[in-house]
């Protein structure tokens, strides 16, 4: 006899909580997943009549509160909440006996992540980081395929994305941009909100055992913004894995062209390369591709039913622990740490009224600049080809790195 459904429950309707709900409800609708919606708190229920007329008639209760939802049959919550709230969300949620899935990054600082690794030892439950890729049959075939040594020792590991952000991206909530929202460090940048999906997965494919990501042990940094914001837009960052490889990350949303996420991994003897259309391998056996699913939240949903029951999971998939989403945020603080943020003026920046986008602040030829220093390994200015730049920041002895301390000024 098969176990019921996990009961899970949701806070939010808004923002990406509209997004995790609808996908909750096909899983639950299409017995993708043994899950069943059962609570959701939010403080804007009146915006969303639709949804709560849906949720009540198929009989889940609706909570004012947090403390009520957590009081509730749910054994999961998942937490889609403003990065200040996902430490004192799931240590609330553990306190309460909850499994948690809290969507990435952990946390805006190191010490906020040790502080939910502790409150989960001492709960004995688990809790899950909303890293939708990491759980996807395919990424786990990928890194087995690099653990079997298919293109040999890693050497380097790049991380590329530019997708630009309008002004109103800006202005979206009272923490886009800034280092700190009240006392709690959030660090919202590229790297460290938007695009921390794949600074994880660059970190997780050159790990050396198959849960396990590559750590931090020193990070070169460049930070640049154009937009009137707390916090950077542009990133050129270059770390020292623990493994000896090198990851280089360069990403910005002071663009007005999309580069698609893309991680490139370079070994002694081949390499791979992972996108979210495809993902391929050179090896001296020649040319191989594996074909990523775009299942990557029913895979999270997936997942936190299986470690709710202490399941093992026969779809092998991998779970995204705190462990794992810890180094970037090591990443994010180290590099803020290593160096200030460096304003970007005309000439070498514009505003552009974008058709698609609105109004954008931009860094001329930032688009071209990521794609030569991905080929050739560089960062910013190391290519010479950025007048606006300036030498990378250093922040070393990352393996016993337990305390950000706070952006360099």
């Amino acid at each position: 006899m098969s176990d019921p459904p996990v009961n899970i429950g949701l806070v939010g309707l808004s923002g990406y909580a509209e997004t995790v709900l609808a996908y909750i409800l096909e899983a639950e609708d299409q017995a993708q997943a043994p899950i069943r919606l059962t609570g959701v708190h939010a403080i804007d229920f009146d915006r969303h009549d639709t949804e709560v007329a849906d949720l009540k008639r198929r009989g889940v209760e609706l909570f004012d509160s947090y403390e009520d939802l957590l009081a509730s049959s749910a054994e999961a919550v998942w937490l889609p909440v403003p990065i200040h709230l996902h430490a004192p969300f799931t240590l609330k949620a553990l306190k309460a006996g909850k499994a948690v899935m809290c969507e990435k990054p952990a946390a805006g600082c190191v010490q906020d992540v040790d502080q939910m690794i502790r409150a989960r030892d001492e709960a004995g439950l688990p809790v899950l980081i909303g890293y939708n890729v990491l759980p996807n049959p395919s990424t786990r075939q990928l890194k087995q395929r690099l653990l079997d040594g298919c293109i040999g020792e890693i050497q380097e590991v790049v991380v590329t994305v530019a997708i630009p952000r309008a002004l109103s991206y800006y202005g979206r909530n009272d923490w886009a941009g800034k280092c700190r929202h009240g006392g709690t460090w959030v660090m919202d940048s590229p790297p460290g909100n938007a695009f921390s999906h794949f600074v994880n997965l660059g970190l997780f494919l050159a790990g050396e055992a198959q849960n396990v990501s590559a750590a931090p042990m020193a990070v070169e940094a460049e930070l640049y913004r154009v937009n009137a914001i707390e916090n950077y837009d542009t990133a050129s960052i270059r770390v020292t894995l623990d493994t000896g490889a090198k990851c280089l990350i360069l990403m910005t949303h002071a663009c007005l062209e999309w580069t698609r996420p893309n991680i490139v991994l370079r070994g002694t003897q081949g390499s791979a390369t992972w996108s979210n259309q495809s993902i391929t391998v050179e090896s001296p056996n020649g040319p191989e591709t594996i074909n990523p699913e775009d299942a990557r939240i029913l895979s999270c949903i997936r997942t936190l039913a299986h470690v709710t029951r202490n399941d093992d999971d026969p779809r092998d998939m991998t779970p995204p622990t705190l462990e794992l989403a810890r180094n970037p945020v090591v990443t994010v603080n180290a590099a803020s740490e290593a160096t200030p943020v460096i304003q970007v003026n005309k000439p070498h920046a514009m505003q552009v009224d974008s058709p698609k986008e609105g109004l954008i602040n931009t860094i001329l030829g930032v688009e071209s600049l990521i794609h030569h220093c991905k080929a050739h390994g560089q960062m910013f200015h190391e290519s010479g080809l950025a007048q606006w730049s300036r030498p990378a920041g250093v922040r070393d002895g990352l393996n016993e790195y337990t305390y950000f301390a706070g952006p360099k000024l």
